[in-house]
């Protein structure tokens, strides 16, 4: 079971990144793009002697504000996680971080101990899970090993459509803080 869950919800991460970057650009109703990084940070290394806080480069698939994309992102401290800094904002999520290579695929799912794991924190994005669980859900009733980006663009379409009044709202809310924002700098 744990295989084939993970092989339905395993997919090549360009494809699905960019299927990813249409569907959260369209929600949002702003540019956002999947992104191979390069991301230098701090993380604690266990030793013989304990303890101790490396620096390390990361290398990172993330789905970004296009705004906010940088080829690298470089923590100066410890406490400065700058991609974590946008997904906390909502600016982001990560799909993969390895330190040694840029990952090919993006697993999304896993068992452990007998229960399912999502192996992405999705953040503000719970809408892009719901659209990958529709296509999991696809591969195994149709049995399929691999999915063509034309059946995930065809899947990408029913799930906007079944999601309209959501997108509809989100534009409203993002009409009015653009507005907000307006007048606050003819405030100023």
């Amino acid at each position: 079971m744990k295989h084939e869950l993970e092989n339905y919800s395993t997919f090549d991460s360009k494809l699905i990144g960019s299927i990813i970057e249409k569907l959260v650009t369209l929600v949002e109703g702003k540019e956002y793009v999947y992104q191979e990084a390069i991301h230098k940070t701090y993380e604690l290394e266990s030793t013989i002697l304990g303890g101790q806080v490396d620096k390390v480069e990361k290398k990172t698939l993330m789905i970004v504000e296009d705004s906010q994309k940088r080829r690298y992102y470089n923590d100066y401290h410890e406490q400065a996680n700058e991609v974590n800094r946008l997904v906390q904002n909502g600016q982001a999520f990560i799909l993969s971080e390895h330190k040694l290579w840029f990952s090919s695929w993006v697993t999304f799912y896993t068992t452990y101990e007998g229960n399912l794991k999502c192996l992405i924190d999705f953040g503000k994005f719970p809408y892009v899970q719901d659209f990958i669980d529709s296509v999991v859900e696809y591969r195994f009733k149709n049995n399929l090993s691999k999915v063509s980006e034309k059946d995930l663009l065809s899947l990408m379409s029913e799930f906007v459509l079944s999601k309209k009044t959501y997108i509809e709202e989100n534009y409203k809310k993002e009409d009015l803080e653009n507005q907000e924002q307006a007048i606050k700098q003819l405030i100023k």
